[in-house]
């Protein structure tokens, strides 16, 4: 028995280090071209507890790109310079120019950026762009950016040096490369906790083609504070003006860092942090009629995650778990048929980045994390076989005992799913090891009861 125990447990270090998924990210940025999406930036974060704003980890300077078509990452890898590292920062799209933009953000303690980068999508470049003059007042926590086609807006915001909560509405222009002051936010005393930005009374359309089509006095800003959901503040931005609108309907509750989008003639709002538990809950607004209704939950309960909307769906990626752990979770959520589908986070190889494949797989074996994770009763476990071999994929229980064999039979090259189901099983960890000809390698998840 010791023995088993002993070369079991080897397997589990050994398999660790490797590294054939994107990182589980905290407060990054995502956005998309039409085609393809971008991520930015995050931390990584190991049992933050209620101190999330002194967590610690690893913070990320990498520019991901996801192919929805080939349902696999790369990473960009521009040279430099490039952006540090960062977050709570803003990602948004240039159709003008086919860039993608990272402004402002933190260093997860008292370095604040006012930076603004673009990243050519087809030279792989990164550049800094100059900004006369900086907005007067650096903010942190500042959730209420907005892009429209001629610029972006930074309204509120949190003060640096004593947490209070500020109105400032600046304006940057992308041509000339300035700011302007605009009319400060109407409410005082409230953090703004969301914006999005779009033309009313249009018809459903991706972004960033919208904006593209689009001029910028057709557009407005929608903007959620801390005073709660039932109340939509409104800027109107040919006029300079701000509104108020009252929503009815299946009202959500108020939450810390959810997410927040804008889709055709729809707003998107749900996750998020809700006494220091996450939550799951995903609602839409109705901007004709201005009511919530209830959608379809999120698979997991996460809060801080990233999100974009294209061509009919949201994705969503990462965030903070139950276990208060980041995860590299990703979902695409199908706005017509109100559904939540895992994608992968599979990266394929750095030295093919930017070389169109179709349906490309990785060159050897991989074995994803379980999700969802923690589970109950049942869990999925994806993996890849590079060339066609026998496959076996087995739990085991903390002693190293195996407790069920999954898979024990030849496998063609492609992507595979097992289905766990530990509902005769008893609370606790688990792993599961995956044996094919030379390679093993294991991973731990966590029953829940």
């Amino acid at each position: 028995m010791k023995s088993t125990v002993f070369s079991f447990l080897m397997v589990v270090s050994l398999s660790f280090a490797q590294t054939e998924s994107l990182p589980g990210l905290y407060l990054a940025g995502m956005t998309n071209d039409g085609t393809n999406l971008y991520l930015f930036g995050g931390i990584t974060v190991a049992n933050a507890g209620k101190s999330l704003g002194k967590t610690l980890g690893k913070l990320s300077d990498d520019l991901w790109k996801y192919s929805p078509d080939q349902n696999i990452w790369v990473k960009t890898n521009p040279p430099a310079p490039r952006p540090s590292a960062r977050v709570r920062h803003h990602v948004g799209y240039l159709p003008d120019t086919n860039a993608v933009l990272v402004f402002g953000g933190d260093n997860n303690s008292s370095l604040l950026f006012t930076d603004l980068w673009e990243y050519s999508i087809k030279e792989n470049k990164w550049r800094e762009i100059p900004q006369q003059p900086l907005p007067s007042d650096p903010t942190k926590y500042a959730y209420g950016v907005a892009y429209t086609p001629s610029g972006f807006y930074v309204i509120g915001g949190v003060n640096s040096s004593n947490s209070v909560s500020i109105r400032d509405n600046f304006y940057y222009h992308f041509k000339t490369k300035t700011w302007q002051k605009k009319r400060e936010f109407p409410a005082s005393n409230t953090e703004v906790i969301g914006a999005a930005a779009f033309k009313p009374d249009t018809t459903a359309q991706p972004q960033p083609s919208f904006f593209k089509k689009q001029s910028a006095d057709t557009v407005k800003i929608f903007i959620f504070t801390k005073e709660g959901t039932n109340q939509i503040y409104i800027y109107n931005i040919l006029a300079d003006t701000w509104t108020t609108q009252l929503t009815t309907g299946e009202i959500p509750e108020l939450r810390y860092i959810p997410i927040f989008v804008a889709f055709g003639k729809k707003l998107y709002f749900g996750s998020g942090m809700l006494k220091y538990q996450g939550i799951k809950n995903f609602y839409e607004l109705d901007t004709d009629t201005w009511v919530w209704t209830r959608r379809a939950d999120l698979p997991e309960k996460l809060f801080g995650s990233a999100v974009t909307a294209m061509k009919g769906k949201l994705y969503v990626y990462g965030g903070i778990d139950t276990t208060f752990f980041t995860t590299n979770n990703f979902y695409e959520y199908d706005i017509a048929t109100d559904t939540w589908n895992r994608k992968s986070a599979l990266i394929k190889d750095p030295q093919q980045t930017f070389v169109e494949e179709t349906k490309a797989l990785p060159r050897g074996f991989v074995l994803s994390q379980n999700y969802p994770n923690p589970f109950n009763p049942s869990t999925v476990i994806e993996y890849v076989v590079p060339a066609g071999t026998h496959i076996r994929l087995a739990i085991y229980d903390v002693l190293g005992q195996k407790v069920k064999t999954l898979v024990d039979k030849y496998q063609k090259t492609g992507h595979y799913q097992a289905t766990f189901n530990g509902n005769d099983l008893p609370g606790g960890i688990y792993f599961y090891t995956l044996m094919a000809d030379h390679f093993v390698q294991t991973k731990k998840m966590l029953l829940v009861k």
